[in-house]
């Protein structure tokens, strides 16, 4: 089941979100009933770390982040608002 448009759930975007504290920040949100867009530079670890902590990917959803491309974060952007419709925490662990 994936998480649909228009989340009643309140959503948090996380980047560097594959390892360490990214990963455990996740997990958290995730229990604490946000949809979660675990975002990391590379696309192939958001996929595994997404899996590791939501096996059906009911509350998480892996994204390419690179908080230093602009172009990538307008395309985040744009997917977020259509996806979601707001974000309502940001958490930058991305170093």
């Amino acid at each position: 089941m994936t998480t649909p448009a228009r989340s009643q759930l309140p959503v948090a975007v996380v980047t560097g979100g594959n390892r360490g504290v990214g990963l455990e920040i996740c997990r958290q949100l995730a229990m604490a009933g946000y949809a979660v867009v675990l975002g990391s530079r590379d696309p192939r670890k958001a996929g595994l770390a997404a899996k590791e902590i939501d096996p059906e990917g009911e509350r998480i959803t892996p994204c390419h982040i690179e908080v230093d491309n602009s172009v990538n974060i307008e395309q985040l952007t744009g997917w977020v608002k259509e996806r979601y419709g707001r974000v309502d925490t940001l958490v930058n662990n991305a170093s």
